[in-house]
C-alpha cells in the first residue's frame, strides 16, 4: 500500500512509497559486477482473483559487495537437514573428487562434480537419490527465476540425454556424485543448482525412487543395478512438474513427443517463461494467466489448464492438462464481497441490496450452509428514500460454480425470461407475499447442483414503476395444479403466461416509468449478463452458498 497518497490540484493523484528492501517481497539478485532489486508496481482496484489494470517493473541497481558469495555456496557446499534430524550435504567437487572445488566458475561444457551424502550415524544402509534438480538464476526458486531441468521424473538425469552429464558409479550407498557437463543457461549470470534429496530402502528400487541415466548405447540405465532398467522406462514419458508457492507457482512440462513445437503451449492465457525444443517453463504469479480462484470447504485452490493446441498439418494431436494449487484455507477467511448482504448503487443514489436472510426474513443470516432440500431465503430491495414507490423485481438468476461468470462456468437457471421463477416448476421454490413494494422475496429450495464446490447465486436486479407491468416487468412463479402466477396481481397472471415460451415487450409503458428508474449500473461488481438489459436495471453479484453438508446444494 502507498505510504503517502495526496490529490493534486488537477485532479489526479500521487502516491508514495517508503519502505525497506525486506519488505514488499522485493526479490535480490547477483549478476555480474551487480546487486538488484526488483519489483512490480501493480494498479489493482479489484479483488486479486482479477488480473491488474497496469504493471511497471521497478528495480534498484547496485554495486556487487566485494567478496560476496551466496552464504550456502562457500563456495561450492551446503548442508541441510531433514526428516529423523538426518543431516544431508552436498557440494561441488573439484576435477581429482577429493574435496570441494575451490572456484565455482566454470567453463561451457566442462565438467561439475556435483556430490550429495546423507550421515548415516546409527541407521541401518540408506540410499541416497536425486528426486529433481533444477539450475535457476537466483539462490531461491521465487517468481521470477528461470529454471532448467536437470533431474525429473522421480530420478531421470535428463541432461545425460541432451548431453554427456551421468552418475559416477557409487562408492557409497549414502552418497551419490552427479557428473554433469556445463550448459548454455543464464548467460551472463550466476546459475544455482537445487535439488531434492530422498533416502531409500536400497532393496525397494521402483519408478517413483530410482537414479537412472542415459550411457554410450542411448538407453535409460538403472545406476544401481542394470539388470532393472525397465524402471527407467517412464523417464521417456511426458513430465510435468508442479511447484507451488504463497502467490506464484512454477511449472516444467518435459513432451516426450520430438514432433512438438514447445513454443506452443500456453498455461491459461500466459506464453511460456522459457522452453526449449523438448521442455517448456512456466513461472507466473495466481494474479496472472486467468487462474481461478476457488474456495470449498477448507480448501483455497487456484486452478487453470495447460493447453497445447498444434497447428495445421501437424501429427501431433492438441491436448489439456487440468492445473491445480490447493491450499489451506485461511483462518477467518470471508469474501469482503460475500457479506450476507450485498449493497451496490445506482443513478441519483438509490442503493439496491441482496440478502440472504433467515428464516422469517427478519435479518441476515448467520450461515450460507444450507442442507439439501431446505429453503433459502433470499432478499432483494431497493432504498426508497425521498422517492415515489418504487418496484423491485428479479429480472434473472443464475447459480454458478465461479464468483464471475466466464466461459467454462456451470450454470442453473433459477429466474430466466423477463422475471420467471422457473426452478418452481421443478421444487418448492416461490416468490413470498410483499411487505412492501420496495422489498421482494425469494425462498429458493436448495437444489442438486455442483457437489462438492461452493455455489455463487447472481442476479439482475430492475426497480420500476408499480402500476407498469407487463410480459417483460414481472414476478411470476409457478403454482401446483394452477399454473404460473403473478406475484403482485394475481388476476393478472396471464401476463405470465410467456414464461413457457418467450417474454417479449407490448411495448405498451407507464407514463411514469421513463423518470422513475432510469438507472445504469455504476458500480459493476457483478456479471456481465447473456441477455442485455434495458431500461432501469442494476447488477448485483449474488451470495456465496456453501455445499449442503449432504454433499450438493
Amino acid at each position: 500500500m502507498p505510504s503517502k497518497w495526496r490529490l493534486l490540484p488537477n485532479g489526479e493523484g500521487e502516491a508514495s512509497f517508503h519502505y525497506r528492501f525486506s519488505e514488499c517481497k522485493f526479490r535480490k539478485m547477483m549478476k555480474g559486477k551487480r546487486m538488484t532489486y526488483r519489483n512490480e508496481l501493480r494498479f489493482q482496484p479489484h479483488d486479486k482473483s482479477k488480473p491488474p489494470l497496469f504493471k511497471y517493473p521497478i528495480e534498484c541497481v547496485y554495486a556487487r559487495p566485494e567478496g560476496w558469495v551466496p552464504p550456502f555456496l562457500n563456495p561450492g557446499s551446503g548442508v541441510s537437514s531433514g526428516h529423523s534430524k538426518l543431516v544431508f550435504h552436498m557440494a561441488l567437487l573439484n576435477d581429482q573428487l577429493t574435496g570441494v572445488a575451490k572456484t565455482n566458475v566454470i567453463p561451457l561444457g566442462s565438467f561439475m562434480p556435483i556430490w550429495a551424502a546423507v550421515e548415516q550415524k546409527s541407521h541401518q544402509p540408506l540410499l541416497l537419490l536425486m528426486e529433481e534438480c533444477v539450475a535457476a538464476t537466483t539462490p531461491e526458486v521465487h517468481s521470477g527465476s528461470q529454471i532448467y531441468p536437470i533431474i525429473g521424473n522421480k530420478g531421470c538425469l535428463f541432461e545425460s540425454k541432451r548431453g554427456n552429464s551421468i552418475f559416477l558409479p557409487r562408492y557409497h550407498s549414502s552418497a551419490i556424485i552427479l557428473y554433469l557437463q556445463s550448459f548454455k543457461f543464464g548467460l551472463g549470470g550466476e546459475v544455482y543448482i537445487h535439488c531434492n534429496l530422498v533416502i531409500w530402502d536400497h532393496a525397494a528400487l521402483d519408478a517413483s525412487k530410482k537414479a537412472c541415466h542415459v550411457r554410450e548405447h542411448g538407453r535409460w540405465e538403472l545406476l544401481d543395478d542394470k539388470s532393472q532398467s525397465f524402471l527407467c522406462q517412464c523417464c521417456d514419458s511426458n513430465y510435468l512438474k508442479v511447484d507451488c508457492k504463497a502467490d506464484y507457482m512454477t511449472l516444467v512440462w518435459m513432451d516426450s513427443r520430438s514432433q512438438a513445437d514447445t513454443s506452443l503451449f500456453r498455461l491459461g492465457s500466459c506464453f511460456p517463461t522459457s522452453f526449449t525444443p523438448r521442455d517448456v517453463f512456466f513461472n507466473v504469479e495466481f494474479n496472472d494467466c486467468d487462474f481461478r480462484r476457488l474456495v470449498t470447504g477448507n480448501e483455497l485452490n487456484y486452478t487453470n489448464e495447460l493447453v497445447y493446441p498444434s497447428f495445421p498439418g501437424s501429427n501431433v494431436l492438441p491436448f489439456s492438462h487440468s492445473i491445480v494449487c490447493a491450499y489451506e484455507r485461511p483462518k477467518d477467511w470471508y469474501p469482503m464481497i460475500y457479506e450476507p448482504v450485498f449493497s451496490t448503487f445506482g443513478v441519483e443514489q438509490l442503493v439496491f441490496h441482496l440478502e440472504i436472510m433467515n428464516e422469517d426474513f427478519s435479518g441476515p443470516a448467520e450461515s450460507t450452509s444450507f442442507h439439501l432440500g431446505s429453503l433459502i431465503p433470499i432478499m432483494a430491495s431497493v432504498e426508497q428514500q425521498s422517492h415515489q414507490p418504487l418496484l423491485v423485481l428479479l429480472e434473472e438468476c443464475v447459480a454458478a460454480t465461479t464468483s464471475d461468470l466466464r466461459p467454462g462456468s456451470d450454470l442453473y437457471t433459477i429466474i430466466d425470461n423477463k422475471g420467471c421463477l422457473v426452478d418452481s416448476k421443478t421444487s418448492r421454490s416461490k416468490f413470498e407475499p410483499r411487505l412492501e413494494s420496495s422489498e421482494l422475496r425469494l425462498s429458493l429450495q436448495a437444489f442438486r447442483f455442483a457437489l462438492g464446490q461452493e455455489v455463487y447465486i447472481h442476479c439482475s436486479i430492475v426497480a420500476w414503476d408499480p402500476h407498469g407491468l407487463d410480459d417483460t416487468r414481472k414476478a411470476c412463479h409457478y403454482v401446483k395444479d394452477y399454473g404460473w402466477e403473478l406475484l403482485d396481481d394475481p388476476a393478472s397472471s396471464d401476463l405470465c403466461a410467456c414464461c413457457d415460451s418467450t417474454c417479449k415487450s407490448r411495448k405498451k409503458r407507464s407514463l411514469e416509468s421513463d423518470g422513475l428508474c432510469p438507472l445504469r449500473p455504476l458500480m459493476r461488481n457483478g456479471v456481465q449478463s447473456q441477455k442485455r438489459m434495458r431500461e432501469a436495471e442494476m447488477r448485483c453479484l449474488g451470495k456465496r452458498l456453501s455445499e449442503a453438508k449432504s454433499g450438493a446444494f
